[in-house]
């Protein structure tokens, strides 16, 4: 038969103690449990012992990319690895490719970053050095500089965070090209450009980069493609000639010029404008519509404008005051619906002077 266990009530401070007591244990498990991994992370040391770069251009200016990377992992173990391309456009780099000759790597992901595309890559845990060959294509990234052909590259990762030893760089030109040696321009000018094959190779050495580094290869030749153009100094200096003939020459005609010159602002009406009516074309506040539809109602005299003052604690206003006295005739639906508002104002210019302004301004009106 079940047996009842009795339930014995607990005071409230014994079982807030107890529950308290429960919850730091279970902190101090969690937290205990994690110490381990968190001390993986922060031991892991490993520096890039080797890279190999080779840019292959192709006939139609593509680059054929290969880099080859060496990862010493000194302590900790290590599980996934990324590398930043340059790629001014993303979508410019295609048939990326992954592989080992040490593990199976296991998925290949791409993204943006910031202007440049990151490869990332995992594969099964590793204590020991790893070789891994990052392959991709590069389209439109040749470029033209004036009778010249550029290939200009960051071979480094710009998000390097330790340093590189035993780096090599080797831009191949096809041999349809036909480029002699001599032909062929480098930087930094430690490279070394030799034939090889048939096919021209500009090489570059160094011992040693810093992490976030940057190393920028440039060779240039004698034009065999199209690319992106690039402005070249006599370029530049061509278009700051003409900008400078042009301003000088608008200049020399505006001071020789002998007709009339436009009044840049009016500070008064022309004359067959009274000023009311002048105030009113010129007021910010109403609409070319409104104001058209105002002068229509003035002419056939259900209005007049007229040139007043407005009084208010900060001082005098001038406007116009538009004085309403419909009737009943010839008067549209919106006509009528101006026409019963009580007299209303608009802004005067504050740039007329009312001094100069005669009685007979201040009491004309259209009608």
């Amino acid at each position: 038969m079940p047996v009842r266990i009795p339930f014995l009530p607990c005071p409230p401070p014994v079982c807030m103690r107890f529950a308290s007591s429960v919850w730091l244990a279970a902190l101090v498990c969690v937290i205990v449990g994690l110490r381990p991994a968190m001390a993986q992370d922060e031991d892991q040391r490993y520096e890039i012992s080797n890279l190999d770069v080779t840019i292959q251009v192709q006939p139609d200016g593509t680059y054929e990319v290969e880099e080859t990377l060496t990862y010493d992992f000194q302590q900790g173990t290590f599980s996934y690895a990324y590398r930043v391309l340059d790629a001014d456009d993303a979508t410019a780099v295609r048939d990326v490719r992954v592989t080992s000759p040490d593990v199976a790597v296991d998925s290949v992901e791409r993204a943006e970053a910031d202007k440049d595309l990151r490869i990332r890559w995992t594969y099964p845990e590793r204590t020991a050095p790893t070789t891994f060959t990052i392959r991709y294509v590069v389209e439109g990234a040749l470029f033209e500089r004036g009778d010249r052909n550029v290939m200009q590259r960051d071979v480094m990762d710009s998000g390097a965070t330790v340093p590189t030893r035993d780096f090599d760089v080797r831009v191949v030109l096809p041999a349809s090209f036909n480029l002699a040696p001599e032909a062929v321009s480098v930087e930094p000018s430690t490279g070394v450009v030799e034939a090889s094959a048939g096919r021209v190779v500009a090489a570059f050495q160094e011992d040693r980069l810093d992490e976030g580094e940057t190393y920028l290869v440039e060779v240039g030749f004698p034009w065999r493609v199209s690319g992106q153009y690039w402005a070249t100094p006599g370029d530049i200096l061509f278009g700051v000639f003409l900008f400078l003939v042009a301003t000088g020459g608008g200049i020399v005609l505006n001071l020789q010029w002998k007709g009339a010159r436009a009044k840049r602002d009016a500070t008064r009406p022309p004359r067959d404008v009274r000023l009311p009516e002048g105030a009113a074309l010129l007021s910010k506040t109403a609409t070319p519509l409104f104001t058209a539809l105002l002068f229509d109602l003035a002419r056939r005299g259900h209005l007049t404008l007229q040139h007043d003052e407005e009084s208010s604690w900060l001082g005098t206003t001038e406007v116009v005051r538009i004085d309403l006295h419909p009737t009943s005739d010839d008067l549209s639906e919106v006509e009528a619906a101006v026409v019963d508002q009580n007299a209303f104002t608009v802004s005067w210019p504050s740039s007329w002077s009312t001094t100069a302004a005669s009685t007979s301004d201040r009491s004309s009106d259209v009608g």
